[in-house]
């Protein structure tokens, strides 16, 4: 309920000298206090707020400041981050919506929250006779020293000679 109050006539000084002034106070009916009602009534003290929201006081009112994970006027709607685009799972992963959050289920070769770290493959693999391991996406290859084959470098090359005059 709104209501209007005229206070008495208060004096002051100005440049031309005393004068008087006559104060009218506007407020809603419960949303301020204090003898002139210049102090706002905090509206947040048994708010409706969910999910960890911080509540925002106003005039009469609040606001409910939303964590990112949920919306609504309560913040008590889940966001559904898979259907952002783009997507918070990187490389191809899957998105899962859950309350409060998501989660990404990785395609081989990678790994993280969101699927960006590519997993070293070279981390377990066993390139022989000193070889080179070279880290792919989802595998590795093993660059051989002169002389050896094969998948892991474990074989010599076979050379053939044929047979004649040796010089």
């Amino acid at each position: 309920m709104r209501t209007n109050r005229t206070n008495p006539i208060v004096p002051f000084r100005n440049a031309a000298g005393i004068g008087s002034l006559t104060r009218t106070h506007s407020s809603l009916s419960g949303c301020f206090r204090g003898p002139n009602c210049e102090e706002n009534i905090d509206d947040c003290p048994g708010h409706q707020c969910q999910n960890g929201a911080t509540c925002i006081d106003g005039v009469d009112s609040y606001t409910c400041q939303c964590p990112s994970t949920y919306t609504g006027r309560y913040c008590e709607q889940d966001v559904d981050e898979c259907a952002n685009r783009p997507s918070p799972c990187q490389n191809g992963a899957t998105c899962t919506n859950s309350i409060g959050g998501f989660s990404c289920i990785c395609v081989n070769g990678w790994t993280g929250l969101d699927c960006s770290v590519n997993i070293d493959d070279c981390a377990g693999a066993a390139c022989f006779n000193g070889a080179t391991c070279i880290d792919r996406v989802g595998s590795f290859y093993c660059r051989c020293t002169p002389g050896k084959t094969g998948f892991l470098c474990g074989s010599f090359k076979s050379f053939f000679f044929k047979p004649g005059k040796l010089s």
